[in-house]
């Protein structure tokens, strides 16, 4: 919401305004003060964005307070509201470029517009602003990459658009700073540039005349800092990160990880700092929640507890081949249990380790136990979780999200087992079905219409649960059925077997039978009756 201000000594008129305006159609919010020097003072402390004052108010001249608010701020936006067509009043508006000039009495749709001008105006003037900072991110962008290449560069342009002083007798030093817990952050913000924008501004703030910001590769939770300093400062670069470090903790609970590059006489080297940094980034060892990592006290040995991990992933591998989703979720617990316990961890080792794991977890979108329909959903989701992977650090976040893909995963296989269950309750249905309806015309369009359930899946379940085709098995009950005939009802006409049990003819009765007991219709009757057809 954009903040008002409304000023007027008068209580009557200062309430008119206050019932006036639109405020929350135009997502505003007002607070009223009764004289200038009130105005002055509640500007200075609250900040608004749009001042709605009389000219003509105890404590100070219309011309004092105008230019009071524009040397405090030059983008505050000022209506002014006067029951005096004064000329000297006019001429300070404009002078002082104020929004617009209402004159008393004023309409509702008068005073609206004008706070519709001005929040225009405020909108215009961040577009610019926006577009200035995007425009000077780049050039320093550009300049760090050709400083890290050890190209030449323009130093007039880079003091002009930067403001640092780039001089031989100074100091320069480049430290990198990663987020550990960004993705966890972001959720927190409408828009991840947000974050980091927040964060840029907290380290402005601190390094105001000492050093610059400077987005890194375009990454949009890391960046770099370029400091400068004489002799004397050298030995506070670490109480400076410190102070960044406990800022960021307090201010937005940000955990971060800083790798700091050697301090180097002049701008020549200012490049290698920069590759130190990156280097002291990746390779130091750090506490869980962050921290600072030198250069020059590097030690690029592999924890041996995540060395350790590594052997175990073999297990893990295991249970993913065999579905066995509660020890990989214990394997996924343990794991995160042991390296939390760990006093100081390595970013390169913990991602190379991370990598390894989520390889393993990833099989299990193409495991058996997962439906062809659901992979392309869970490869989807396996993705989004492994760009992630490779921009959060904090634990507690890496496991949530590999314990939500283990959970989606066995979510997937229970439905699967459910309707696996569901299946073949049905196909024994159906089974019961045929038994009974054997002698009648069945379909299998027909069984699928009745039980709800495709051709396809009643043709590969009845086969993969009883061992045989359906319809061989309806055509050994019609053949059963017609042996029993044969010999109990002696005198019983084959054309009327044929019609009773469903057969096309005598000729396809006759082959049918033949088939499956070796002897004809006839010829089976005389052995067990010894009565000739």
């Amino acid at each position: 919401m954009i903040k008002v201000v409304i000023a007027d000594d008068e209580n009557k008129p200062r309430k008119a305004i206050a019932n006036m305006g639109s405020w929350n159609d135009l997502g505003l919010v007002y607070a009223e003060v009764t004289n200038g020097t009130e105005l002055v003072e509640y500007v200075a402390k609250h900040h608004p964005e749009i001042v709605v004052t009389d000219l003509r108010m105890p404590g100070i001249s219309g011309g004092e307070l105008l230019q009071a608010l524009r040397n405090y701020d030059e983008q505050i936006q000022v209506i002014v509201i006067s029951g005096y067509d004064e000329f000297e009043y006019m001429k300070q508006a404009i002078v002082t470029k104020v929004v617009d000039y209402l004159m008393k009495p004023f309409s509702k749709e008068q005073l609206n517009s004008a706070l519709s001008k001005a929040i225009n105006e405020l909108e215009s003037l961040r577009q610019r602003r926006l577009q200035t900072e995007l425009a000077v991110q780049y050039y320093k962008e550009e300049v760090m990459t050709q400083l890290s290449e050890g190209r030449a560069f323009n130093l007039d342009n880079f003091r002009e658009w930067t403001g640092i002083p780039l001089r031989e007798e100074l100091f320069y030093q480049v430290t990198m700073l990663r987020i550990a817990n960004f993705t966890y952050l972001s959720k927190q913000f409408s828009d991840r540039k947000l974050l980091s924008s927040e964060v840029t501004s907290v380290l402005n703030k601190i390094l105001e005349k000492r050093g610059i910001v400077f987005q890194s590769g375009g990454e949009e939770y890391e960046c770099g800092m370029l400091l400068y300093m004489n002799s004397m400062d050298m030995d506070r670069t670490e109480a400076l990160l410190e102070e960044i470090v406990a800022q960021l903790r307090t201010s937005l609970n940000i955990g971060v990880f800083i790798g700091v590059g050697e301090c180097y006489y002049g701008v020549s080297l200012i490049g290698d700092s920069y590759q130190e940094a990156l280097l002291a980034l990746k390779r130091s060892s750090f506490r869980q929640d962050g921290g600072i990592g030198l250069y020059r006290e590097l030690n690029i040995l592999t924890d041996t507890l995540l060395s350790d991990q590594g052997k175990k992933i073999d297990l893990l591998g295991l249970a993913v081949l065999n579905g066995n989703m509660g020890y990989i979720r214990e394997w996924i617990n343990s794991c995160y249990t042991e390296i939390t316990a760990l006093p100081m961890i390595q970013i390169t080792s913990m991602t190379d380790l991370l990598m390894r794991i989520w390889r393993e977890l990833e099989l299990l979108v193409g495991s058996e136990y997962i439906d062809l329909i659901d992979r392309p959903r869970l490869l989807k989701k396996a993705q989004e979780i492994e760009q992630q992977l490779h921009v959060e650090l904090e634990l507690t976040a890496l496991r949530e999200l590999c314990l939500a893909f283990i959970s989606e995963v066995e979510l997937i296989m229970k439905k699967k087992q459910s309707y696996q269950d569901w299946e073949q309750g049905v196909i024994y249905d159906i089974r019961l079905y045929v038994e009974n309806h054997f002698n009648e015309k069945v379909s299998l369009q027909d069984l699928a219409d009745r039980f709800y359930i495709s051709r396809e899946s009643i043709s590969r379940l009845y086969k993969k649960i009883f061992g045989t085709n359906l319809f061989n098995h309806i055509i050994q009950l019609k053949v059963d059925q017609a042996k029993l005939m044969l010999v109990d009802e002696r005198r019983v006409k084959v054309r009327e077997i044929v019609d009773r049990l469903g057969f096309t003819d005598e000729s396809h009765f006759s082959k049918t039978f033949k088939k499956y007991t070796g002897q004809s219709p006839s010829a089976y009757r005389n052995e067990y009756t010894n009565f000739s057809i």
